[in-house]
């Protein structure tokens, strides 16, 4: 039994794997408040008529996108490589959820609701595609 792949990863490494933990946490809250009845009806109103219609493929993408990278936060936690994985497939779903909230929603959303609903997963996901792969896969040879 070698040691710990993360044991030699410094305090940066948790930050961002309990930070990816939160986000993705919170994304999955608001996937599920967004297809619950009682939190669709809490919605302000331009939210609302967004999330009802949204085709099902960008449903799709969102449910992808935040279950996966949830699942890659707790691998990354882990030091787990296929954690890469799971980040490729939260970015594929955020980009595909990005092609229905980007040109949909930039009327219907203010500035910051718009770059949260529609940049900042793609963002996100494709930065901790790019770390996991640096730390998981380019810093350790087995």
């Amino acid at each position: 039994m070698g040691q710990s792949r993360t044991a030699s990863f410094g305090w940066s490494y948790w930050a961002i794997a309990i930070a990816t933990m939160v986000w993705f946490g919170l994304g999955i809250v608001s996937f599920l408040w967004q297809i619950g009845i009682d939190g669709f009806a809490s919605l302000p109103t331009n939210l609302r008529d967004l999330a009802a219609n949204r085709p099902s493929w960008a449903t799709l993408g969102f449910a992808a996108s935040v279950f996966a990278g949830f699942a890659g936060g707790g691998l990354l936690i882990y030091g787990q490589r296929q954690a890469s994985k799971l980040f490729a497939l939260s970015l594929a779903g955020a980009v595909v959820h990005g092609m229905y909230v980007l040109p949909t929603g930039m009327p219907k959303l203010a500035g910051p609701e718009w770059i949260m609903a529609g940049i900042a997963p793609i963002l996100v996901a494709a930065f901790l595609l790019w770390y996991a792969w640096r730390k998981l896969w380019d810093s350790v040879d087995d």
